[in-house]
């Protein structure tokens, strides 16, 4: 998109790199809680503070047990805010639209 708008585009990959990192670890989590509220499941947070995160052990005795409510949390997330942000744009696009016809009726009018 930086492209085609002329934006600065090293400047948009760098800046890229430096908010997807620290907006990643909240947005999994809020989803990985918010999938633990659908399943009835509790939370592990606590739980796995002894193992480093990507390790074999976490892999064997964290993953198997919190992958669910992390899908199903995240994945419910990105379809309740992709659909209320695709009808919000596309309210105000038929607003601007509705706004644009008049004005060139108005135009045609005054002709």
């Amino acid at each position: 998109m930086a492209y085609y708008v002329r934006a600065n585009i090293p400047l948009a990959t760098a800046l890229a790199w430096i908010t997807n990192p620290l907006t990643m670890w909240p947005i999994w989590y809020g989803g990985y809680v918010f999938g633990t509220w659908l399943l009835g499941t509790p939370d592990l947070f606590h739980t796995s503070q002894g193992f480093v995160i990507g390790s074999s052990d976490w892999f064997s005795n964290v993953f198997p047990h919190i992958w669910m409510p992390f899908f199903i949390g995240n994945a419910t997330l990105g379809l309740i805010f992709g659909t209320l942000m695709y009808l919000l744009i596309g309210h105000f696009n038929l607003h601007w639209l509705r706004e644009k016809l008049r004005g060139l009726k108005a135009h045609k009018n005054e002709s």
